[in-house]
């Protein structure tokens, strides 16, 4: 099976001007701006890890599964931080965070653990 990389490719690229941008331009010293630059890095390793895990998929016989299976979940790992990241970001850009209550940090992560326990308990489960 081969696999098409033109997307990730631009992806990135454009991830590593943005973070260029934020650390030059914008300077990550206010708080929205390192939630931001966290977004922007986690992207840039995601698309790294995609590209390598579809060069390690098309070609089995040259890489270790072990290889193959870091690549793909550490793949799917970072991708599935970039919903909470964000939603965390758009709470401190309208000013919400100060309103935080130890609830509200309960009910915001509790989504986030289930799904990390999931991912954790797949290589067990094979769901």
């Amino acid at each position: 099976m081969i696999y098409n990389i033109d997307f990730d490719l631009c992806a990135f690229v454009i991830s590593g001007f943005s973070i260029f941008f934020v650390l030059y331009k914008k300077k990550a010293h206010k708080y929205q701006n390192r939630i931001f630059l966290l977004i922007l890095i986690s992207v840039f390793i995601s698309v790294f890890f995609d590209i390598t895990s579809s060069i390690a998929n098309s070609d089995l016989k040259n890489h270790f599964y072990i290889l193959k299976d870091f690549l793909n979940y550490g793949f799917l790992m970072l991708h599935n931080i970039f919903p909470i990241t964000f939603t965390w970001y758009a709470i401190t850009v309208f000013g919400l965070a100060y309103r935080k209550t130890r609830r509200f940090q309960i009910l915001f992560f509790l989504p986030f653990a289930g799904n990390i326990i999931l991912f954790f308990l797949n290589p067990l489960t094979h769901c």
